[in-house]
């Protein structure tokens, strides 16, 4: 269903990856974002989240979104092919990160904290002991979007932000003249803003 006709943009690049910093790219940018969960979990709960997407129940979450012009974070990766048809037009954008690299940062994060969403997603709540699990999800995860978008180079931008990724590529993508300012690296290990 075609919600809205305005196009908007979709981060569906997995947490840790630097959604962070895209979030506050795209407010740079002028995008009235929403990120993640935090706001639904404050209205409905994480449990109603959770069950909402394991019952494959998703116009709540597409109703939610229609008046954002970006949505990134969880739950926005796991419902791409969604998102792409309900709203006809958007742009895509997936956040990578070293599969080592982005284990480490999701231990740190996650380390002995218990939640039904990630029990949901990867199985297993808690990541230690379970870290090829989380590794073979994330894997998959990024071979799914580009096969899914294979062919469409104007809805999908794979960008690493540690690899030198920034204003350049994102606006180029987006359409947007280029921001003459430092790209922002948020919620490293160590940082005072965490979305976690």
């Amino acid at each position: 269903m075609n919600l809205e006709s305005k196009q908007k943009v979709f981060g569906i690049g997995f947490h840790k990856t630097g959604t962070t910093s895209l979030a506050l790219a795209l407010k740079i940018l002028g995008y009235h974002c929403n990120r993640g969960l935090d706001d639904l979990r404050r209205i409905w709960g994480l449990e109603k989240c959770v069950r909402l997407l394991v019952n494959n129940d998703l116009q709540p979450y597409l109703n939610y979104i229609k008046d954002f012009d970006a949505s990134l974070d969880n739950p926005w990766y796991l419902i791409y092919k969604e998102l792409d048809l309900a709203f006809p037009g958007s742009k895509f954008i997936l956040t990578k990160r070293d599969p080592e690299k982005w284990l480490a940062s999701c231990t740190h994060f996650f380390e002995g904290t218990n939640n039904i969403y990630r029990k949901w997603m990867y199985g297993h709540s808690e990541i230690k002991g379970n870290e090829e699990i989380y590794l073979s999800r994330y894997r998959r995860h990024m071979d799914e979007v580009q096969h899914y978008f294979k062919g469409r180079p104007d809805d999908l931008i794979i960008v690493d932000w540690e690899q030198g990724a920034g204003w350049l590529e994102l606006c180029e993508f987006l359409n947007r003249p280029i921001i003459k300012l430092p790209f922002p690296h948020l919620n490293k290990k160590g940082d005072e803003l965490h979305s976690r």
